[in-house]
């Protein structure tokens, strides 16, 4: 009796084992993913320094006196440091937003994956070399340099054959 439940037991056991599942979490393995929630953690942590900044400045300000020139300079030190946490608030939220995004796309790409039978190929090779790309070209300076455009392209020697017509 002992011997028959362990038997049906273990083939019970080795049948679940044998299952092929999909990952529930397949993004996990997509470098593009962990890039991006990457660039939200660093983002992340500039912000909280901004904040700590901030908060240093905001102290020294209510520590000066009004007829104090320093004043004046904090006060705007204030104000730019505040617009460079929006602009860090929005660069995180584009960060976030876009890794929810990637997040979709790798589960749906994965289960076209796993349903094809190639779920152990994914993520494709060359992925994270095409996501370098497009990150290096999107941050590249976006404007034209004056004078690249005008310069002149110099012009190739041509060969002279022998005999041949001038």
């Amino acid at each position: 009796m002992r011997t028959r439940n362990f038997y049906s037991t273990l083939i019970i056991f080795l049948f679940l084992a044998g299952c092929d599942k999909p990952e529930g979490a397949p993004e996990l393995k997509d470098p593009v993913y962990q890039d991006m929630k990457s660039e939200e953690a660093k983002v992340k942590k500039e912000i909280d320094a901004k904040v700590k900044e901030l908060e240093g400045l905001q102290e020294t300000y209510l520590e000066l006196p009004d007829s104090d020139y320093q004043k004046k300079m904090t006060r705007e030190d204030i104000y730019r440091t505040k617009s460079e946490i929006s602009k860090l608030e929005q660069m995180m939220s584009y960060h976030s937003i876009s890794a929810e995004s990637r997040q979709i796309y790798a589960r749906k790409q994965y289960l076209e994956y796993y349903k094809a039978g190639k779920g152990k190929e994914w993520p494709p090779a060359g992925v994270k070399e095409k996501y370098e790309a497009q990150k290096k070209v999107s941050f590249a300076p976006k404007q034209w340099s004056r004078g690249i455009a005008s310069k002149k392209i110099p012009k190739k020697e041509e060969k002279k054959e022998g005999g041949g017509k001038h």
